[in-house]
């Protein structure tokens, strides 16, 4: 396999991964992840470790009583996919002297249609 090939799969596989991840956003350990998807566990562990490294999934150990401690990854919130008129943008009216109206942000995790 020549290292464009390579290239071309590892993105595949990272794209695959990401929309995978965005449309399930719960937590999952490689392998079961693999077995999904179709893909290598060994792609999917390094694509894991990449997209973790670069903030876009969020990883955890779990361990399980008379188990092995295992990872897990899930979508990182700046990775999901808001739609901006989920939000609610609250103003307060009546400050009190001295301070500053605050401005209260808060999303809901629903994802866009």
């Amino acid at each position: 396999m020549l290292v464009a090939d390579r290239a071309l799969t590892a993105q595949r596989v990272r794209e695959r991964i990401l929309d995978f991840m965005k449309t399930n956003p719960t937590a999952w350990r490689a392998k079961p992840l693999a077995a999904r998807l179709g893909i290598k566990v060994e792609h999917v562990r390094a694509q894991l470790n990449h997209l973790n490294g670069e903030g876009k999934l969020v990883s955890c150990t779990v361990s399980a009583p008379n188990q092995l401690p295992q990872e897990e990854y899930r979508i990182a919130a700046n990775a999901l996919p808001f739609n901006l008129r989920q939000f609610v943008i609250s103003k307060k009216t009546a400050p009190r002297p001295g301070k500053s109206a605050r401005i209260a942000m808060r999303g809901t995790h629903k994802q866009a249609p």
